[in-house]
């Protein structure tokens, strides 16, 4: 590596360390402006968190619910035509049991 790059390579990491001290203190000042201190920004963070989390479970709770309905009704109607089908099958025993009878 050249001494041209290195200064270059130093040069863009100090800018680039000023502009992260930059930003930051504009967001710092920003909040006292606002009258928020970091706190009262931790818990807005963490009541957003919440309200996600509990949308994502009534949303997954919602879903399971319609997944368990499906389910049921597809096995009433295998259910169904497995009684029908056994029931049947019954009846022929019987009939042939009274013809050979």
């Amino acid at each position: 590596m050249d001494l041209a790059n290195l200064a270059q390579g130093e040069w863009l990491e100090k800018e680039l360390t000023t502009f992260i001290e930059k930003r930051h203190n504009q967001r710092v000042k920003t909040s006292e402006d606002i009258g928020h201190s970091s706190s009262a920004s931790e818990e807005m963070y963490e009541e957003s968190v919440r309200r996600y989390h509990e949308q994502r479970n009534m949303q997954a709770r919602a879903e399971w619910h319609q997944h368990h309905v499906a389910q049921a009704s597809r096995l009433r109607a295998t259910l169904e035509q497995l009684i029908s089908h056994h029931e049947e099958q019954a009846e022929k025993c019987l009939q042939a049991k009274l013809e050979g009878a």
